[in-house]
């Protein structure tokens, strides 16, 4: 019922959405792909969402990762901050508007980071363009 209304809501907001209910069969689909954003429930029957995400952050490091929980208890915040994994939590029963600007904030990192990622790319390789034509003038 989560991931139907999770689906539905975020499609509406014109989101493209890869909907999985078991997150063994999920973490099978990340390589290879760059997902701007992965929502998890915390409750889940094979593992945590936390420990899901975790594994995530290992496929796609540069995914903004959510964690939905009905029970935020002190000790999974703190486990999350401690390790880097969640860039937002959401309590549930969450509202609309909240889950709709937390992925839209999440998705917006997510390109601003890659953005960033590939300007520094392009500076390394024109830094290493300039060291190689500088060693090519002539000493005068």
């Amino acid at each position: 019922m989560v991931l139907a209304t999770l689906k539905i809501t975020l499609e509406h907001e014109h989101f493209n959405i890869v909907a999985c209910s078991n997150p063994l069969k999920a973490m099978t689909l990340l390589p290879g792909r760059d997902f701007a954003v992965i929502l998890s429930d915390h409750n889940m029957p094979q593992m945590t969402g936390l420990a899901f995400l975790v594994e995530c952050r290992r496929l796609c490091p540069n995914s903004s990762r959510i964690l939905l929980t009905a029970v935020l208890d002190l000790g999974t915040v703190v486990e999350a901050i401690n390790r880097g994994e969640i860039y937002r939590f959401i309590a549930k029963p969450w509202r609309r508007m909240e889950l709709v600007s937390a992925v839209r904030d999440a998705v917006q990192r997510h390109d601003l980071t890659t953005r960033n990622h590939a300007l520094q790319a392009e500076t390394a390789r024109l830094h290493e363009e300039l060291v190689s034509l500088r060693s090519l003038r002539p000493l005068a």
